[in-house]
């Protein structure tokens, strides 16, 4: 027989060997669901048999409508992770978790503890741009009560935050206790250079007893969310309220698997906040091990505020003044996650956040990039920034500038703040979510067609 012969009857018998261990996976697969199926559908017959007879089960318990507060009371014990497993066990759970946002997660119960009115404090988050994070954001997420924490609130430094600590003052009772430089803020959020100061506030609960409410006025050096993004020293910190929303930037490892990846160097200043952590139920690991880089882990390459890997809660806003700035803004910030291998056996792996800050005198807001120089992955770099560049030499020449053609196309946005804005000048941030979207499906698009290329 010849060696082309062997050749072909050998390939033949893998393809079939293939297609045999194929047809077992699928009839595998087949039988798991239809054991998962039959399993609902025991329950819910057992159910309706009990119902038909006057029996009460499980499934009546936790129903909100017949048995609200044992509802109520069940489910204040169950935490994310078991819920989310509850509603896909029969169709009567799949809900649970939407009427749940309504119980278990709401904000103002959570921020009555700090302040009289929490409509009012979240206008005045919308109102200048403020974000709160810190454990306060944790403790949202994870429905739980911390004696020893304080409220956190991150405002751009300037005149919205001395407008911010006025209203603490004045509408909320608290007094200014003091004010820190950047590098000597010892709770769980950013560090210098992203900060400029931090103020804290504090206000008496009752005078009979020594229980003191705590707010700590972070005042940063540009957008709130890049100091937050960039400064944290451990993944399960990194979350978001703003006046209409809370957002987990690693939900799954944060509050499903309660493990936390470190964002710094372990140094003297980050143990103790590691250590209090641990206490709390969270486990410290430098980096992934391998198997757990999957491509629905949130720690990816490339990222954005409130993204698949995201977990957000949207906030009733009927008492609450809409701000001017879009949600597009914080929607759209965009970071990069990095590796950072250790440098001595001493020292351990641990990842860093990039989010450097876009600006452009077509752009009325601040925005952040990954930071990495022509960039496909980067959606300001490699998409925005080209639209902008040109819409930015237009309006300058609607006003005369006819030399706009000596500065380089990254150096125009350093003319902000030197002449006088028009009333017919045009911004261009109402784009920013549709270029995004075209992006994306321009991305999917290469993806596709390289992948075709491999396969041919």
């Amino acid at each position: 027989m010849s060696e082309r012969s062997r050749s072909t009857m050998l390939d033949t018998a893998s393809e079939e060997e293939l297609l045999i261990l194929q047809d077992r996976c699928d009839a595998q697969l087949k039988t798991l669901q239809l054991e998962r199926l039959q399993i609902a559908q025991s329950l819910q017959c057992q159910h309706d048999r009990k119902q038909a007879s006057g029996d009460k089960t499980v499934l009546d318990f936790l129903s909100p409508r017949t048995h609200y507060p044992v509802f109520r009371r069940l489910c204040s014990y169950l935490d994310i992770a078991e819920i989310i497993a509850l509603t896909r066990t029969c169709k009567k759970f799949s809900g649970l978790y939407q009427q749940l946002l309504k119980t278990q997660w709401k904000v103002d119960r959570s921020l009555l503890r700090f302040v009289n009115s929490p409509a009012k404090f979240r206008s005045q988050l919308g109102q200048h741009g403020a974000l709160v994070s810190g454990s306060f954001v944790v403790q949202f997420f994870e429905r739980v009560y911390w004696e020893d924490s304080d409220l956190d609130i991150f405002v751009k430094g300037g005149a919205g935050a001395e407008a911010f600590g006025k209203y603490l003052i004045e509408t909320e009772d608290y007094e200014l206790h003091a004010g820190k430089e950047q590098d000597e803020y010892d709770d769980d959020g950013p560090t210098a250079p992203d900060l400029l100061k931090v103020e804290t506030y504090l206000r008496s609960n009752n005078p009979l007893n020594s229980n003191v409410n705590k707010i700590q006025l972070i005042h940063t050096t540009n957008t709130p969310a890049q100091a937050i993004l960039r400064g944290f020293y451990t993944t399960a910190v990194v979350n978001i309220i703003s006046w209409n929303k809370a957002i987990s930037i690693f939900p799954l490892p944060s509050f499903i698997h309660h493990k936390t990846y470190l964002l710094k160097a372990i140094n003297d200043r980050f143990t103790g906040q590691l250590t209090k952590y641990s206490n709390r139920g969270w486990r410290t690991q430098p980096v992934l091990w391998p198997e757990e880089a999957t491509s629905s882990h949130p720690i990816q390459a490339t990222r954005r505020v409130g993204d698949k890997f995201s977990w957000t809660i949207t906030f009733n806003t009927s008492d609450v003044q809409k701000p001017d700035v879009p949600d597009t803004v914080l929607d759209h910030l965009c970071f990069s996650i990095n590796q950072q291998r250790p440098q001595s056996y001493k020292e351990v792996a641990y990842y860093s956040i990039r989010a450097s800050l876009f600006i452009s005198i077509v752009l009325k807001y601040e925005y952040t990039y990954i930071a990495e120089v022509d960039s496909p992955f980067d959606f300001f770099v490699s998409f925005v920034a080209p639209r902008i560049q040109v819409l930015s030499r237009v309006e300058l020449l609607k006003l005369g500038f006819e030399d706009t053609g000596q500065h380089h196309d990254e150096q125009l946005w350093m003319l902000q703040g030197k002449f006088v804005i028009p009333p017919s000048w045009t911004f261009y941030d109402d784009q920013i979510a549709t270029w995004y979207r075209t992006w994306q499906q321009q991305s999917r698009a290469s993806d596709l067609e390289e992948l075709s290329w491999k396969i041919k």
